[in-house]
């Protein structure tokens, strides 16, 4: 009876807020500010867990570069660029955000992107090709890091999206998707 109540009062608060500022729910905060769709989820044990509705790949890909320590030259690929440089060719593609990075400023490649229907498998193919060609081309010439960088990338599914993360820490990186994407 007390978590039915506890649940009645989360939502009544959550409403009365007007979907802005931040909802107190004893130690745990849930931001609902304009912009950013979640929900808490409460579990049986009664603790909280944040779940998003609503991509946001380019908020993601934006708090991962914020996190990045020095300054690295990007360059954002369109459509075009995704084809060339990575190997998905727009009709393979729903929507991207993608940049790769100068090793010289540390090498720090992101990939997001949502595959049209039936090509998730020929993405991700591609995106492993991707962080292949880019370790092989630092085998011979390491440049801070970059071969250990791009041999250890990460390429994984989540909700409909295909990402390549190849940077310092793809655990970070891993933990600011989570909050930017559905699961």
């Amino acid at each position: 009876m007390r978590r039915i109540i506890f649940a009645a009062a989360l939502i009544a608060a959550v409403c009365v807020s007007g979907c802005r500022g931040v909802v107190e729910v004893g130690p745990t905060a849930v931001p609902t500010a304009g912009g950013d769709v979640r929900y808490a989820v409460m579990t049986a044990d009664a603790s909280m867990k944040e779940t998003v509705l609503v991509a946001d790949p380019a908020g993601a890909v934006e708090e991962i570069y914020g996190g990045i320590s020095g300054e690295p030259v990007l360059t954002e690929l369109d459509p075009e660029g995704l084809e060339g440089v990575m190997g998905i060719s727009p009709f393979q593609v729903m929507s991207s955000v993608a940049y790769t990075s100068d090793p010289c400023g540390g090498l720090c490649d992101v990939a997001i992107v949502e595959p049209a229907e039936g090509q998730v498998d020929a993405v991700r193919e591609a995106l492993i090709e991707y962080g292949v060609q880019r370790a092989d081309s630092f085998k011979n010439y390491d440049i801070l890091g970059a071969y250990d960088i791009a041999s250890n990338a990460r390429v994984y599914s989540q909700g409909d999206f295909v990402i390549m993360l190849m940077l310092p820490d793809n655990e970070a990186a891993v933990g600011i998707i989570d909050r930017y994407l559905p699961q």
